[in-house]
């Protein structure tokens, strides 16, 4: 990125701009070249400019919440990360719809624990089963987190947009999402950014939400692994079964390719065990789906987004 653009994106961004920014310490695999900039953006205004101004220097760009469910290039990308924060990440007050029902908006760029938190203060339930997932609500929509039976498309009424244009708001109904994906996104990939969300919660007791959550809490800990950096589930499910369930059957716990290793754990986990590369994860992803496609003639497909140099 040449000096001319640097200067123009520190502008815009009130310079809240990183240069040649090491991406691993921004994502829970820690593991990632370096972008040319990142962008921490606090107010919806600057958006507009700022997709006006990738559009027309042909600037490749990608929104990065809490670097979850993300496995970088060692090479890193060659464009703009883009972080929400400041009004992006704030939580309004819930409005009644009706008994025992209320809605409540979402920043895009607040954490789901944040979220969790203040849901559990203020009775607000619906949202406990993504307590412990390590994401932002932006981010847990586009993906159609779920666990537990639970998903986001059971909550997200509409969803607040911003592209080149400006801002726009789009009804959302459950038959939108797919399975870990929000399919009517796809039109938007590109040149919008979800900033806002409308959750349909419901009224519920503190105290037995934050027993919840910490029931929750504690089985992932008893599930998954959390001692080491990594990116949570790596696949999705096959529909009626369970890729951790079939990555043990092929006896692949423990497989490891250089500092990355399946979990002991979980089998649908691919841990940090030392330094991994990308290249030591991605090496180890394919001798999984090799091995589970030998023995039980099944194709394993990515959960995880693995972003190359060239996005």
């Amino acid at each position: 990125m040449d000096n001319s653009l640097r200067a123009k994106l520190e502008e815009i961004s009130h310079g809240e701009v990183l240069f040649d920014c090491p991406l691993a310490p921004y994502t829970s695999f820690a593991i990632g070249g370096p972008a040319d900039a990142l962008l921490v953006i606090k107010r919806k205004e600057d958006l507009a400019h700022l997709l006006n101004f990738f559009h027309n220097e042909s600037l490749r760009w990608r929104v990065f919440g809490k670097g979850s469910n993300l496995l970088v290039n060692d090479a890193g990308f060659r464009g703009v990360v883009l972080q929400l924060a400041g009004e992006f990440a704030q939580i309004a007050e819930a409005s009644v719809v009706g008994e025992n029902r209320l809605t409540v908006g979402v920043g895009a760029g607040c954490s789901l624990t944040k979220l969790n938190h203040h849901c559990c203060r203020q009775g607000l339930g619906g949202m406990v089963f993504s307590y412990g997932i390590p994401g932002t609500v932006g981010g847990a929509l586009l993906m159609n987190a779920g666990a537990w039976g639970k998903q986001m498309a059971d909550l997200v009424v509409d969803v607040g947009l911003i592209t080149a244009k400006g801002y726009e708001k789009l009804a959302v109904k459950p038959g939108d999402f797919r399975y870990r994906n929000w399919s009517s996104f796809a039109a938007y990939i590109g040149r919008g950014i979800i900033v806002d969300v409308t959750l349909a919660l419901t009224s519920a007791h503190p105290s037995q939400l934050q027993g919840e959550a910490k029931e929750l809490l504690r089985k992932r800990k008893v599930l998954q692994p959390h001692n080491y950096p990594n990116a949570g589930s790596v696949f999705k499910n096959p529909q009626g079964d369970s890729a951790g369930r079939l990555i043990d059957e092929c006896g692949l716990k423990g497989e490891s390719v250089g500092g990355a290793m399946v979990s002991t754990k979980h089998g649908n986990f691919i841990i940090n065990n030392n330094k991994a590369t990308a290249t030591d994860v991605l090496t180890l992803i394919a001798r999984v789906q090799h091995g589970v496609k030998k023995r039980f003639c099944v194709d394993l497909e990515l959960e995880i987004h693995v972003l190359g140099a060239s996005g």
